[in-house]
């Protein structure tokens, strides 16, 4: 509706991906999102690497991330 305060949250995804915003989903994602932020510091670019023990977790991981634009180099030999 025209007069709606809550707004769609389509439409705020698509402003914080353009500021730059991480966007978190509940109070323990703040939590782990901000202590990695304070030891890793801010990435530079959208990009990541991840370890996994198993093959499922490396697929989770890398789906989630390709639904977020998120790169992942290639690993050196």
């Amino acid at each position: 509706p025209p007069c709606s305060l809550a707004g769609s949250d389509a439409l705020y995804d698509a402003l914080f991906r353009r500021l730059g915003v991480i966007r978190v989903k509940d109070p323990v994602g703040l939590v782990e999102t901000l202590k990695l932020l304070a030891i890793a510091g801010v990435p530079e670019r959208r990009t990541l690497a991840a370890l996994a023990t198993s093959g499922g977790d490396a697929g989770l991981v890398a789906d989630l991330g390709e639904a977020r634009g998120i790169a992942f180099p290639p690993v050196g030999d």
